[in-house]
């Protein structure tokens, strides 16, 4: 036979205490969620794609290859 409705929301409360008590004693789960007002503007796959731009160009000049004008087309001359 399962948890009555109230022991069950009892039971969800103290487990939320003691999440809540972990959380503010571990330093670096105290660190969930700061920092994520730098975020509010650029979607994740945005930020990425600009993280990503010029890989390809600065990958050809470590290789000592000439980048090619159309970064589209993936040929070098």
């Amino acid at each position: 036979m399962g948890r009555s409705p109230r022991k069950t929301k009892k039971a969800l409360k103290a487990r939320d205490r003691d999440l809540s008590a972990k959380i503010e004693n571990d330093p670096l789960l105290a660190l969930r969620g700061s920092g994520k007002d730098l975020w509010a503007d650029e979607h994740a796959d945005e930020y990425v794609r600009r993280l990503r731009e010029g890989w390809d160009e600065a990958a050809d000049l470590r290789e000592g290859l000439k980048p090619s004008a159309d970064p589209a087309d993936g040929s070098h001359e």
